[in-house]
């Protein structure tokens, strides 16, 4: 879950600002898609660690940004 916010400061600079994560939740966003290619699971231990891509925990970000229009 994500949230943000934007404020346009003048008819060129804006600020944002938003929260990634907002339920601070550990999840995977993929699994090992090609595991089943390379990995015999009949030899992988019940509770073992698998390769995947994590959910960061919740993190806060702002941006400054200026348009030459």
């Amino acid at each position: 879950m994500r949230a943000s916010a934007g404020y346009k400061i003048t008819k060129g600079l804006e600020a944002k600002f938003w929260v990634d994560n907002l339920t601070n939740t550990r999840a995977l966003t993929e699994g090992d898609t090609r595991g089943d290619q390379f990995r015999d699971f009949s030899t992988v231990a019940p509770g073992s660690l698998m390769i995947g891509r994590t959910i960061l925990p919740r993190s806060f970000w702002a941006s400054l940004s200026y348009s030459f229009k």
